[in-house]
């Protein structure tokens, strides 16, 4: 069994750098997915390239993969995105979910029972408080907003934590919605912050 921390990047330099720094230890690999658009359909660089080398660890713990993933593989889960609940409205709820949606495209290299966090950068979990459940869970995690010391008081739950066979035949954006919520803080949210 191998711990797996998988997310989705946007030039969130700051904070993937206090993520890998409180992960690190717990964590046996780094799967980090980058496309070349913003979730409203900006094109944009991609900004890990500069950033991969300075996670490097040659032959050791915690190992660094990069995904990077251009409109023409992702949009392949836009027939499943028009047809979900989850992306009634704007047309970035689209792209959103079919980004999210390919995350999962990044995993098949991973055994039956690896555990598997995915979320966002900005979810940062407390690896001293990480339980390994037998089903799907979203962590509850603290929610601070423009400054790493900003407190707010929205209840938010975002990472998904659960073994890879439950993952692997399920639509992300869905298992996101209907997982279990935990009861307990599991960690913390830091959107946006500073500009």
């Amino acid at each position: 069994m191998a711990i797996i921390d998988v997310v989705s990047y946007n030039g969130e330099k700051e904070l993937f750098e206090i993520r890998y720094n409180i992960l690190k230890d717990f964590v046996d690999e780094f799967i980090v997915v980058e496309f070349d658009k913003t979730f409203s359909g900006k094109d944009k660089p991609f900004y890990f390239e500069e950033e991969f080398n300075k996670y490097q660890v040659i032959g050791g713990k915690p190992f660094m993969h990069y995904c990077k993933a251009k409109d023409n593989v992702w949009h392949k889960y836009m027939d499943l995105a028009i047809s979900s609940p989850n992306t009634k409205g704007a047309n970035h709820w689209k792209e959103e979910f079919c980004q999210k949606e390919y995350l999962k495209d990044c995993l098949t290299h991973l055994k039956e029972d690896d555990i598997c966090f995915i979320g966002d950068v900005d979810e940062i979990y407390n690896p001293h408080l990480i339980f390994f459940p037998d089903k799907i869970q979203k962590l509850k995690l603290r929610v601070y907003t423009y400054y790493l010391n900003n407190r707010s008081n929205e209840e938010f739950w975002g990472t998904i934590v659960g073994k890879y066979g439950s993952i692997k035949g399920e639509c992300l954006n869905h298992l996101r919605t209907r997982a279990e919520k935990t009861e307990n803080y599991c960690g913390w949210h830091f959107t946006s912050l500073k500009d």
